[in-house]
């Protein structure tokens, strides 16, 4: 609920109709493309003003001389756009990273996509040294593949490292892309389970290798092998020749 309220605080807006709904300023009704609070001049505010203080409702329009007193000049051509009701009508919403200003789980989710980015640059950019786990990707990552060993952390827990991350960026792919979920010990699982039958393929590998080194070569076995040597010899003019031949153990 807490992360749908901050969601919604990014996106949603405050609409005037007559005013009286909408505080002036604690409730965001500035039609920005990002909603945001109306800023004082650094004069005295009323908590209890509402907007509808600041409407003349027999014309319909803005008191321009109260609202250049106590705001911040910026916003003022930007409240100058919105037509309050000259009649009695109450305030709304409207989401505003839509055209048509109605919320679509599309937009909620390009939007949380977004400030998700936004979050991990900060983190990237402001680390928070000798802390682990923290906010900062940097420290974390400096943390697990230079210091963490040196603290006591055992070798066999650092080896699973790579495949965890590996099997975080998949599943963030699947999400992001394909719209699947993967649960953080799903992910967990599949990563211990690849890095052990990565560490038995090498401990087999090096037993092969060592099998090669201990056992004889067909070359050093063909030394031992019985031998059999043959020789001929003739001459043109003869209808005879001679032959003979030797056979031995090899050695």
């Amino acid at each position: 609920m807490l992360a749908a309220r901050n969601l919604l605080n990014k996106g949603l807006r405050h609409t005037i109709g007559s005013g009286y709904n909408t505080r002036v300023w604690f409730d965001q009704w500035i039609p920005t493309q990002s909603p945001r609070l109306l800023r004082d001049n650094d004069a005295w505010r009323d908590p209890k003003l509402y907007v509808n203080h600041l409407i003349d409702h027999s014309t319909g329009e803005w008191k321009m001389d109260l609202i250049q007193n106590i705001c911040d000049p910026s916003p003022v051509k930007l409240i100058q756009s919105i037509h309050p009701s000259r009649h009695i009508k109450p305030d709304g919403f409207c989401w505003t990273h839509t055209i048509s200003g109605l919320y679509t789980v599309k937009s909620g989710y390009e939007l949380a996509s977004l400030a998700q980015e936004e979050n991990v640059e900060q983190q990237v950019l402001e680390p928070i040294p000798g802390q682990f786990p923290c906010t900062s990707l940097v420290e974390n990552f400096d943390f697990l593949v230079i210091r963490a060993a040196a603290k006591g952390v055992p070798l066999q827990r650092l080896a699973k490292f790579p495949w965890i991350i590996w099997y975080l960026w998949k599943a963030r792919n699947d999400k992001l892309f394909n719209g699947k979920e993967i649960s953080p010990l799903d992910s967990l699982h599949k990563a211990s389970q690849e890095c052990e039958e990565w560490y038995v393929a090498q401990e087999v590998t090096e037993e092969g290798k060592a099998r090669e080194r201990a056992s004889p070569t067909e070359e050093t076995m063909g030394l031992h092998k019985p031998r059999c040597q043959v020789d001929a010899s003739w001459a043109t003019p003869h209808t005879t020749f001679g032959g003979g031949f030797c056979y031995g153990s090899g050695r």
